[in-house]
């Protein structure tokens, strides 16, 4: 598995990536009530308009809730510009989360403002990339294929968090929702 600063770039259009983002939050947000996911979405605040990539929104005790979402895919590990950046705009929006996702993985800076700020970041790489098998892995060789039996998603998510000190990573897909769940209820 690769680490969540290791440099492996998921390789679609940023139009794909957005897409494939928006089905995932959108399969993820499926059991929670009012729960509504927007593609290239404009919000108004006092100090200007934004575009996000994604947002969604969701009601709990009556309340309706703002998440504010990101598709980062830059060549290398996101940094922590990035992740104060959207820290930003969430205040700005009064929205009440924020997500970050990247193709390229996070760098330790960007997890740990992240941590401090309840950002949620989620690398986006390839379903592939979860298969693991014990054959022995040459070096300079491709990463094994999974076998059709497997039923793997073309696209994953690994959930970054900080636990401890330490990098905890948990993969997310749309028949696995329970940590952004997790996340969008506070309990992460």
């Amino acid at each position: 598995m690769l680490t969540p600063w290791h440099n492996h770039r998921a390789e679609l259009s940023p139009s794909e990536y957005e897409r494939e983002v928006t089905a995932l939050l959108a399969a993820l947000g499926r059991d929670i009530p009012g729960f509504a996911v927007t593609h290239q979405d404009r919000v108004s605040t006092p100090e200007g308009d934004f575009r996000f990539d994604v947002t969604a929104t969701f009601e709990q005790l009556g309340v309706t809730f703002l998440v504010l979402v990101e598709c980062k895919d830059h060549r290398r590990p996101v940094e922590r510009e990035d992740v104060q950046v959207l820290a930003d705009k969430i205040r700005a929006a009064s929205a009440q989360k924020g997500i970050l996702f990247s193709t390229n993985g996070f760098q330790r800076g960007a997890i740990e403002y992240a941590a401090a700020r309840h950002i949620a970041l989620v690398r986006f790489v390839e379903g592939e990339l979860t298969y693991e098998t014990k054959a022995v892995r040459i070096a300079g060789q491709p990463h094994p294929k999974p076998p059709p039996w497997a039923d793997i998603p073309p696209f994953v998510g690994w959930l970054v968090s900080l636990r401890d000190g330490n990098v905890h990573v948990a993969t997310i897909e749309s028949s696995r929702a329970d940590p952004l769940a997790d996340f969008l209820n506070g309990a992460a």
